[in-house]
């Protein structure tokens, strides 16, 4: 069952000069996972990244299971979404307008947590941006 949230930047990155999307929709993996210690941190997202044009700066789709991942790490899965998005590429400050969809990952009964996700699913919307092209936006 799919589940949707609109999300902006947080206000403070509202004033960013060049803003930039994506050109074509792409997909992207990021696996976070240390285990050399107990609890490691694990976390694994596989996202699609789509053109959007809607009320807010983003909008995720959750399509994966609460077995894959729980929904208790979707916070840190939008906040490794907003982090990435804010680093500069092709000398934009941050791209926006953009449907994340969340369609996989891997979950770890005893070290997975919120940061595990938040660095995997930053590392999946990297990957997914290294694959298409960023255009302007006019704002």
């Amino acid at each position: 069952m799919s589940s949707f949230i609109e999300f902006n930047f947080p206000d403070q990155v509202e004033a960013v000069s060049k803003w930039a999307t994506i050109a074509e929709a792409v997909t992207g993996k990021g696996r976070y996972i240390i285990q050399t210690r107990c609890p490691g941190d694990f976390g694994v997202v596989e996202l699609r990244l789509e053109p959007y044009v809607g009320p807010t700066q983003f909008l995720l789709e959750w399509q994966v299971a609460n077995e894959q991942i729980p929904e208790e790490f979707l916070p840190g899965v939008i906040k490794g979404v907003q982090q990435a998005a804010q680093q500069e590429r092709d000398g934009f400050n941050a791209v926006i307008d953009i449907r994340v969809i969340v369609n996989g990952g891997n979950y770890h009964p005893v070290d997975s947590r919120s940061s595990s996700y938040t660095k995997a699913s930053a590392l999946a919307f990297a990957d997914a941006l290294s694959k298409t092209h960023i255009v302007p936006l006019d704002r």
